[in-house]
């Protein structure tokens, strides 16, 4: 189908220490995420429509970043978008 484009992402982490003295670890994780994005004309006018699926899977997982900073991931989250230019 001319216009779509269908893209992929694998994000994956494997454990990490969440604390100052290496005792406290956080299991690692892997994330699929998929979109899709579909270029058109309407009215004349150029049209990008995209839709993007994180987390299919709905994994849980933790991200530990800096100073023992930990936060949960995202559920699974879809996100669409329209782009119109005028």
């Amino acid at each position: 189908m001319q216009g779509l484009s269908l893209n992929g992402r694998v994000v994956s982490s494997s454990s990490v220490y969440s604390d100052v003295a290496n005792t406290l670890s956080t299991s690692g994780w892997t994330r699929l995420d998929l979109g899709a994005r579909y270029a058109t004309k309407l009215a004349g006018k150029a049209v990008v429509f995209r839709a993007n699926l994180e987390n299919v899977t709905d994994k849980a997982y933790w991200i530990t970043g800096l100073n023992s900073y930990s936060t949960t991931g995202l559920p699974r989250t879809l996100t669409v978008s329209a782009q119109v230019d005028f």
